[in-house]
């Protein structure tokens, strides 16, 4: 499989034709992402990634004052968004009777305004996101093709990224409308999120083995599917830390994996700071998507199912390294 890069000016990926409403992110929802990974077997260590990055100068007093108060202003939009959104959910709820189409619905409407949000924070200088997208040959897009497996009698693909910042499902949102995610249980403890946690139906990690259970069932049906292979987030420059459940849910569902590698700067939203130290210049991501993995042309031992799922996380890793040190332009 013949695989060609292809790099994108900041934002310019993201869909023109979607709403572009304004729902700012909730800087709490990626704590309680995917933790469900504790359950599984021991993790593993490796070595840091290289991280290339470079650090732009900093504001000077009055752009740091305009830097400020758009933050405040993006966090209070969230929570308006966050609001109108679970009123919407409850007029689909009425208006719509089938089950899987209503969440779609909600699922694309939520990517809308998340994109919606990136590229406002794009225009404005807040932020920067330029995309590189690693497509096999035949695909002509990879985040089409993903969400095409959503509504074909095929199986779906299984999305694994790492987890520098508490942004990183706002990017994923804004980019697979039909992804479901995994999420910890007590992220029902937040109020604003709470409402839309079953209308989105996502999966929550309360039961790890029921978990295993109704992943494998949903990318057996075609569903796309978004986890994390770390606990938590990572630290610029510390050793990424893979669970086994990603491996376990790809192996038992046997679905292809996209990966995907977020590049940051290091600057916002890391583990272990607060929101309320905003950044003094730009804050830059990155995302570099693809290519897919084939189960079938992996050097995995498929009989010796603990053996699979180490060699399988030990790949995963070694490829998001390997895209980690080189971030896209």
């Amino acid at each position: 499989m013949v695989a060609k890069s292809t790099r994108h000016e900041a934002g310019r990926k993201f869909n023109k034709t979607r709403c572009t409403g304004t729902l700012a992110l909730h800087f709490h929802w990626l704590s309680y992402v995917n933790d469900f990974h504790r359950h599984s077997q021991p993790e593993q260590n490796w070595q840091p990634a290289a991280v290339a990055t470079t650090r732009r100068p900093e504001d000077s007093l009055p752009r740091y004052v305009l830097r400020v108060v758009g933050v405040c202003l993006m966090f209070a939009l969230f929570g308006l968004g966050c609001i109108l959104l679970a009123i919407w959910a409850g007029v689909l709820r009425l208006a719509v009777s089938d089950d899987r189409r209503r969440v779609r619905l909600l699922r694309r409407h939520l990517s809308a305004l998340s994109a919606g949000w990136i590229e406002i924070a794009i225009r404005s200088g807040g932020m920067s996101l330029p995309v590189e997208t690693f497509e096999p040959a035949g695909l002509s897009g990879t985040e089409e093709a993903v969400d095409n497996n959503c509504s074909a009698k095929a199986k779906g693909t299984l999305i694994v990224a790492n987890h520098p910042t508490i942004m990183d499902v706002i990017l994923l949102w804004s980019r697979f409308p039909n992804a479901g995610y995994v999420m910890k249980a007590d992220i029902r403890k937040v109020p604003l999120l709470r409402p839309l946690i079953r209308p989105l139906d996502y999966l929550s990690n309360s039961d790890p083995e029921q978990l295993l259970i109704e992943a494998t069932t949903r990318l057996a049906a075609g569903e796309t599917l978004v986890v994390f292979p770390e606990a938590t987030r990572t630290m610029p420059g510390e050793p990424m830390t893979f669970r086994l459940g990603a491996a376990e849910i790809a192996l038992r569902a046997g679905v292809n994996i996209l990966p995907i590698a977020i590049h940051h700067d290091g600057s916002y939203l890391r583990k272990g700071q607060r929101w309320l130290d905003f950044p003094r210049a730009r804050v830059d991501f990155g995302l570099s998507v693809g290519p897919r993995f084939d189960l079938d042309d992996l050097p995995i031992e498929r009989t010796n199912p603990r053996q699979a799922r180490r060699q399988l996380t030990d790949l995963l890793h070694q490829h998001l390294s390997e895209r980690l040190a080189r971030p896209p332009a």
